[in-house]
């Protein structure tokens, strides 16, 4: 069963009539009747100078849509009555205006059109008597069903205009409704201007259509007394004013048409059949990401149910806002070149909604150094002199493992270095060599821990480069580690030959520099290791020899 909203909406009634017909006694035109208790005066005066129409050779039915300082809107259908009046003058007209509290409106998220489309407006002067108490001018307020819309499709829009027209003139329509922009003249007929009007508010979400007013037969209308947003005329004004053609279709405008907000770059944008689709089903979405971009306080959109595609087109139309507004963020917590980092990584690593996220929430130390930690890492490379020392004015004030770490690979600060591994755990001690073995941040020896010397072997030896063989066995000898080259040695059988003949040599004429090794079990294991080593040469290698 088809969804509806249910909007109540105060009456009004406008028209020329005798006295006799008039709850005042007065001839001429006037307030026929209307919903007391909604309705105030001050509204009254506001209503009755737009409720204006002045005939012409056409005589069309006419709609407008207004804003009242009340907080109020207002929804008018006014047509023509053929019979003059009493002097027999020509040119009458019954207006049936229809005027909703805002809140309710725009809650239901509906558009003017969709409530005249669902509303029986009062068609001639008969019908309008018979809708009224004579005596008091009372008319009671209507309940209006409106169909919940349907979801918006691209084949749903009202014309068929080439796209690039259509976006010009969303442009002027989202320039309009959320900015100064001047008055939007559409030139033809009212039923046609209504056509192109509805189009236009299609750029909208339906909470945001009310936002446009809007006169579909503004002739001899005085702008100044009476401003809209939108009016159709017969013939350009000679005012300043953006001008659409349906004829052609084309739009004139004052100045250049060109993309500001964040709503207008997105859709200014769209160019395939599937981004403009994407954009009409995930309106209210698009809008509330563009208005949180734009620095307005409103809360962060919810993204986690969007579609993978609505999200990358979004991160590539924004892209430069949202390194801005994130360069902006990170540049007063960090120093200038680490802050570019952190922005540069982010915009690279994150989806959509992370750095939506990032920028709503503000993020402690501890995510920002990881952040720095992660970015650092991507660059894969030395530091430059700036950079380095940035790092170290960061890591005095927030000690992040990782970036300690780094820094002292970069200083080459090897003693540190040492004391710094020598304090972690196994698993932090591991998961660190891993780190600066696969970034090359470092020679392997230098991240030899002398109490964590089995946990080095077991990250180093699956990944072990030739050119590091001679180098680490000769630091391990240095340690008086004799016993762990063992486990090196199990490796041996798929050592390069170049490099066996290089670790033969080294043990044949070192000698173990720890008093321990050179008693007892130590100094049996170096023995062995060395007759190992030659053992398997002989075997696998003779020409070594």
């Amino acid at each position: 069963m088809e969804a509806h909203k249910s909007l109540t909406a105060a009456q009004l009634i406008y028209t020329n009539v005798e006295a006799s017909l008039s709850p005042t006694r007065r001839g001429g035109y006037q307030t026929l009747c209307y919903t007391h208790e909604l309705i105030t005066p001050e509204d009254l005066e506001e209503i009755e100078p737009r409720l204006f129409y002045t005939p012409s050779e056409i005589q069309p039915e006419k709609l407008a849509f207004f804003h009242l300082t009340s907080g109020k809107v207002a929804l008018t259908r006014i047509v023509p009555i053929e019979a003059p009046d009493e002097f027999g003058r020509k040119g009458r007209y019954l207006a049936h205006c229809l005027v909703f509290n805002a809140k309710e409106f725009i809650g239901a998220e509906v558009s003017p059109f969709d409530v005249i489309r669902n509303f029986k407006c009062l068609n001639s002067l008969s019908e309008a008597l018979d809708a009224f108490d004579r005596k008091s001018g009372y008319i009671p307020p209507a309940i209006i069903s409106v169909p919940s819309a349907p979801r918006p499709d691209e084949n749903t829009l009202p014309l068929t205009w080439p796209w690039v027209v259509v976006r010009d003139l969303w442009l002027i329509t989202l320039k309009s409704a959320f900015s100064e922009f001047p008055t939007i003249e559409i030139i033809s007929a009212p039923n046609i201007v209504a056509e192109v009007i509805e189009l236009a508010l299609f750029c909208l979400p339906p909470s945001e259509t009310w936002r446009i007013s809007f006169d579909t037969y503004f002739y001899k209308g005085n702008p100044v007394t009476t401003p809209y947003h939108m009016v159709g005329l017969l013939a350009p004004s000679n005012r300043i004013a953006a001008v659409v053609d349906p004829s052609k279709p084309s739009i004139r405008t004052p100045d250049p048409i060109s993309p500001e907000s964040s709503i207008e770059e997105f859709v200014s944008s769209l160019v395939l059949r599937e981004q403009i689709q994407m954009f009409l089903s995930n309106k209210s979405l698009v809008f509330q990401t563009a208005r949180f971009l734009d620095g307005e306080t409103v809360p962060p959109p919810e993204l986690s149910q969007a579609s993978s595609e609505i999200l990358q087109l979004s991160k590539t139309v924004w892209g430069k806002r949202i390194e801005t507004r994130i360069s902006d963020l990170v540049h007063g917590l960090f120093p200038p070149r680490l802050a570019s980092i952190v922005t540069n990584h982010l915009i690279e690593s994150r989806p959509l909604p992370e750095l939506i996220r990032f920028l709503s929430q503000k993020p402690s130390y501890e995510e920002l150094s990881q952040l720095l930690w992660d970015g650092l890492l991507q660059r894969n490379a030395l530091a430059e002199t700036t950079l380095l020392r940035e790092l170290r004015q960061f890591v005095k004030l927030h000690p992040h493992p990782g970036l300690v770490f780094l820094c002292l690979c970069w200083s080459n600060q090897l003693k540190a270095l040492q004391q710094f591994l020598a304090s972690l755990s196994q698993d932090e001690y591991k998961n660190l060599v891993e780190i600066a073995l696969n970034h090359r941040l470092c020679p392997p020896n230098a991240l030899i821990a002398a109490d964590k010397i089995r946990a080095f072997l077991e990250v180093w030896l699956p990944r072990y480069q030739e050119s590091e063989l001679v180098p680490l066995v000769q630091t391990l000898l240095k340690l008086g580690q004799i016993d762990v080259l063992n486990h090196v040695l199990q490796h041996a059988q798929g050592f390069p030959p170049e490099a066996i003949k290089q670790l033969t040599h080294v043990l044949k004429t070192a000698q173990p520099t720890s008093t321990h090794a050179l008693k007892g079990r130590l100094h049996r294991i170096f023995k062995t290791i060395k007759a190992s080593l030659q053992q398997l040469i002989r075997k696998n290698h003779p020409d070594l020899l």
